[in-house]
Formats: structure tokens, C-alpha cells, sequence
């Protein structure tokens, strides 16, 4: 009986010291994807989501090229991300295609060019950074 306790006890001790030293996982995906068009008002330089209530706070940049748009709202949890595309006209035509939580790195956009999110949310670090600043 004893030699089964310092088996045990043999075990346990490899298992805690394994635990110890492993790399953390990553945070699991928490990336709801949708589509919805939207349209953009030049007037008031923002988006305007389906419902036409614009949000707190957009920023526009370029991903690989392309315009992209951040949206987000006050005391949202989550952010939009659009991809721009113009048309002939000139008049921007947007859909989003992923909602980010803050904070959660994963490479999940809908169907997205490779590493689309990583930059979405290199950008959002940005912007973050920039509003906390007094």
C-alpha cells in the first residue's frame, strides 16, 4: 500500500510541475460574425449602422491597402470592423465583417486576407491608447 502512495505521490508531483511550466492557452474566440450593410455620412464623418443611430466613435484606416473602419459605442464590449468598398461614384459601400471583443487576439474575419485581424486589432490597441491618453 505504501509503494502505491509514492507512486502516486511520484506522479502528482511531475504532473504539478508540468502544470507549472506549460505556456498558458490562448483565450478562447469570443467573435460573433455578421454581415449588414451600412452606409457612411460624409456630413458628419461617421458610420451609419442600420438602425441610423451613429455610433460614439469610428476611426478609419488602411488595411493592406484598403479603407477599413472601426465602430464602437460607448460602454460596448465589442467593436465593428468594416471593409470600404467604393464604387464608381465615389460613394462608400460597407458591410461588416467581424465584431472583436477588446483585448482577444484571434485570427477569425469573415472570409478575411491573412492576417486581416491581427491588424483590426493592432489598430484598435491604437486607438485605445490614443483615448486614454489625458
Amino acid at each position: 500500500m505504501s509503494w502505491l502512495l509514492w507512486v502516486l505521490g511520484i506522479v502528482g508531483f511531475f504532473y504539478l510541475v508540468g502544470k507549472l511550466t506549460s505556456k498558458p492557452e490562448k483565450p478562447v474566440l469570443s467573435v460573433t460574425t455578421r454581415t449588414r450593410t451600412v452606409t457612411y455620412d460624409t456630413k458628419r464623418d461617421q458610420y451609419l449602422p442600420w438602425s441610423d443611430e451613429p455610433y460614439h466613435h469610428t476611426h478609419l484606416f488602411k488595411l493592406f491597402g484598403t479603407d477599413a473602419g472601426l465602430a464602437w459605442n460607448d460602454g460596448d464590449d465589442m467593436v465593428d470592423v468594416y471593409c470600404i468598398s467604393r464604387f464608381s461614384k465615389g460613394e462608400p459601400q460597407t458591410k461588416v465583417h467581424s465584431r472583436f471583443y477588446y483585448g482577444i487576439q484571434d485570427r477569425v474575419w469573415h472570409n478575411p486576407p491573412k492576417g486581416a485581424a491581427h491588424e483590426c486589432l493592432k489598430e484598435i490597441n491604437n486607438v485605445l491608447k490614443l483615448k486614454s491618453k489625458p
